[in-house]
Formats: C-alpha cells, sequence, structure tokens
C-alpha cells in the first residue's frame, strides 16, 4: 500500500468490517508505517470518547418515551386474546369423548 489507509478505512478496519485482502494490505502497512501507527491508536483511544457524546447527543435530540409500552403478552391477556407464547389450554375431556351415563360412556 503506498498510500496511507484513509480514516474511513481505518475505522472499517478498526470494526474487522474490511474484506480479508483488504485488511492483509492494511496490516502489513501498519507493520511498516509508525505514522498510521500512531494514528490507528489514537483512533481506538477517542473512539469510545466519540461514541459517548453521540449517544449522548441523540438522547437530548430524542429522550426515551415517557412512559414504558407493555408487552404483548399482557395486552393481550388484558383483551382476553390468546397469545402465541401462551400454553393451549386442555379440552377437560378427548375430542369424541361421551359424559357419564350415556351409552357405552359408563
Amino acid at each position: 500500500m503506498n498510500d496511507h489507509p484513509s480514516q474511513s478505512q481505518f475505522l472499517a478496519y478498526f470494526d474487522d468490517e474490511l474484506p480479508d485482502a483488504e485488511k492483509q494490505t492494511i496490516e502489513h502497512h501498519l507493520r511498516c508505517c509508525d505514522h498510521c501507527k500512531a494514528e490507528l491508536e489514537c483512533l481506538r483511544r477517542a473512539l469510545p470518547e466519540i461514541l459517548d457524546a453521540l449517544r449522548e447527543s441523540l438522547l437530548r435530540e430524542n429522550p426515551p418515551a415517557p412512559k414504558q409500552w407493555k408487552p404483548l403478552d399482557e395486552l393481550l391477556r388484558e383483551t382476553g386474546e390468546p397469545s402465541q407464547n401462551a400454553p393451549a389450554t386442555q379440552p377437560s375431556k378427548p375430542p369424541g369423548a361421551r359424559p357419564k351415563g350415556s351409552p357405552n360412556g359408563q
């Protein structure tokens, strides 16, 4: 690699998002270039702070909802609708069973 990797390439390398060939090219360059080693190390130290600042900024612009949504199962119980996750109810008698006292029902 004659040219230094771009900052976007360093970010992709840092996040392990590069194709193997490009990753190997950057790793080879890093073995030979102290300037890029220092750049990558600086990025590694700064990235958590950048992400924290971005997260705080997004939360200020889009605060969480004032009221938490109820879980779907709870809403379905309130409406009387069966939930897909709820256990199936068992009939009291198997289908086709005859009541006691009827012929062949004993």
